[in-house]
């Protein structure tokens, strides 16, 4: 979605963290400032899941193992307004330079969300048994300094601003 508030949106863009979601059928990488600080935003969309080509499999990759190794792993709740509160996974990066990234991300599939892999394919289960194969991995990321909280309200921003509408516009593919 384009942002309407604090955010805009630069266009497409490049992800230096290096998600890798295998077989999607459509894949969603752009780039959103404010206040000068940039956020990527990516999707890997699944109109119809079958072997290899999973949302949930073991050779998707969320970042490139070969920059970045994990640091942290949490579970986060992201206000999106109306009272609403969007679970997330957060994920902690560093490089053996010392560079470090926040990665927040969740899953859709068939209309519900999930923010751990086991929980994405019990949903994935449910699902195909109702004939339905739509899914889709999205995730947020910010280059985090000495502050990392001050990355994770630049990532809680966004989320609060596009989640619902991004969230909407999944569901409406799967919908197709």
């Amino acid at each position: 979605p384009a942002a309407g508030g604090a955010w805009s949106r630069l266009g497409d863009g490049t992800a230096d963290w290096g998600p890798r979601f295998l077989g999607a059928d459509a894949e969603v990488l752009t780039t959103y400032r404010r206040n000068g600080i940039s956020v990527s935003l990516y999707v890997a969309y699944y109109a119809s899941q079958r072997d290899g080509a999973e949302v949930v499999n073991e050779r998707n990759l969320l970042f490139d193992e070969k920059r970045w190794k994990r640091s942290g792993d949490a579970e986060r709740r992201v206000d999106v307004g109306d009272g609403a509160r969007l679970a997330v996974r957060e994920v902690e990066l560093v490089t053996s330079t010392g560079d470090r990234r926040l990665v927040w991300y969740w899953y859709r599939v068939g209309g519900a969300r999930a923010t751990g892999t086991l929980e994405a394919k019990l949903l994935q289960l449910g699902q195909s048994l109702r004939g339905a194969r739509s899914a889709a991995v999205l995730a947020v990321s910010v280059i985090a300094g000495a502050e990392p909280d001050d990355a994770r309200q630049a990532l809680a921003s966004l989320v609060s601003e596009l989640g619902p509408d991004l969230e909407a516009a999944v569901d409406r593919a799967g919908e197709r």
